[in-house]
């Protein structure tokens, strides 16, 4: 029994990768949590309707985040020069800024088209969210990548439950509030975002230690 001890001490040692993702998966998993006990209260706040609009904003959402920092954030933990880095993060940021700014152009000209063409006619209502939504999107990856690199598993496992709790919180109430279609959309972006500000945070104060 005690060399069994002995070896999860071992393998959950500070610094260690099992400990690392036990923290990841745990804040992700108590986020989630946080989203679907709240959901039977959500689901009768809301009309059908609204989740029609909601399921098809999040499809298209889906879609696209992937390609919001043009894949630059993966690179980010490749360097071994923290300018670099550095560098890389600003060049995610970069593009976040780019595709929002497309995604906002795009909307503009064809979101009347869109709604239209994929059966939900109130939604050009709150395509302009979406440009908000991809920009703090992006801006949350990169700098959950860039916390990564520097081994700030419990800051990404925080920001993991304030996005949860953002969530579920803005949809409950928001629904109480009759807002509708609006509250959804609302919350579903505090939760992709939610936690950015504490991470972009450690990043400014980190780049400030290194001259960058």
């Amino acid at each position: 029994m005690s060399s069994a001890t002995d070896r999860l001490k071992r393998l959950f040692r500070p610094g260690s990768i099992v400990r690392a993702t036990a923290v990841l998966a745990g804040g992700t998993a108590a986020g989630q949590a946080i989203v679907a006990l709240a959901g039977p209260i959500i689901s009768r706040l809301y009309s059908l309707s609204d989740w029609g609009v909601m399921g098809t904003f999040a499809t298209i959402f889906s879609t696209l985040s992937p390609l919001v920092c043009l894949r630059y954030e993966l690179s980010l933990s490749l360097p071994e020069q923290e300018r670099r880095a550095n560098g890389l993060l600003v060049v995610s940021l970069a593009c976040s800024v780019l595709v929002a700014l497309a995604t906002l152009v795009a909307f503009v000209l064809g979101g009347h088209w869109l709604a239209q063409t994929m059966h939900a006619p109130t939604l050009d209502k709150f395509l302009w969210i979406m440009p908000v939504s991809l920009l703090g999107t992006g801006i949350y990856t990169a700098f959950s990548y860039w916390a990564i690199r520097h081994r700030e598993f419990s800051l990404v496992a925080k920001t993991k439950l304030i996005q949860g709790s953002a969530q579920a919180a803005c949809q409950v109430g928001l629904g109480f509030l009759r807002w509708g279609t609006v509250g959804l959309v609302t919350g579903d972006v505090l939760g992709r975002v939610g936690g950015a500000s504490n991470i972009g945070f450690l990043a400014w104060r980190r780049s400030k230690e290194h001259g960058f």
